[in-house]
């Protein structure tokens, strides 16, 4: 399966777990220390709005979260449709893009939105009391490029804190958060 087949299936699970927040829960916190649902969900509209900018040749949005207005799971779902309506044009995983972590071949940087999209749903359905359910191959496309970017690339204060452990019998989707420093 293609990435950006893999990334459309990420993008719909996360929309599921966004599409079920709660009315209540939009400011309750996530395992995202600093930031509450709404922030996260944010995050991931941005994103997915910097991934379809450079694809398009456009600049990124320096700030890491959009503004969602009034209705954060629509701006999620706009978002998401607009990433994969970019990415499904010829040509786009064969070219180079910027990213916060330096010039990425096009499935590399769409290797980082499932990452970031698999990694964020779980943060928003731990916060808010679902389960996710994304495809054990979004899940393992997920971990193998955490693994390779972050294996050895984690400054003090920066985006990602210090692997957790993890039960052996955890849940692979588990596993790739406690990797990613996520208490589970």
């Amino acid at each position: 399966m293609d990435i950006v087949e893999l990334l459309g299936r990420a993008l719909d699970e996360t929309g599921r777990i966004i599409t079920g927040i709660r009315a209540d829960q939009w400011k309750g916190p996530t395992p995202c220390e600093e930031w509450d649902v709404r922030t996260v969900v944010g995050h991931l509209v941005r994103g997915n709005q910097n991934t379809a900018a450079v694809a398009e040749g456009r600049p990124r949005d320096p700030n890491p979260i959009a503004d969602v207005g009034a209705d954060p799971v629509r701006a999620y779902h706009e978002s998401a449709e607009t990433v994969m309506r970019v990415w499904r044009q010829a040509g786009r995983l064969d070219e180079d893009y910027p990213t916060p972590l330096g010039m990425f071949p096009g499935h590399r940087l769409l290797s980082l939105r499932l990452a970031d999209n698999v990694t964020h749903g779980w943060d928003l359905a731990r916060a808010t009391g679902q389960t996710p359910n994304y495809p054990d191959e979004v899940v393992a496309a997920a971990t193998a490029f955490a693994e390779t970017q972050f294996a050895d690339n984690r400054p003090p204060g920066g985006a990602f804190a210090p692997s957790a452990s993890a039960p052996d019998n955890a849940p692979p989707i588990d596993r790739l958060a406690a990797f990613l420093g996520r208490p589970v």
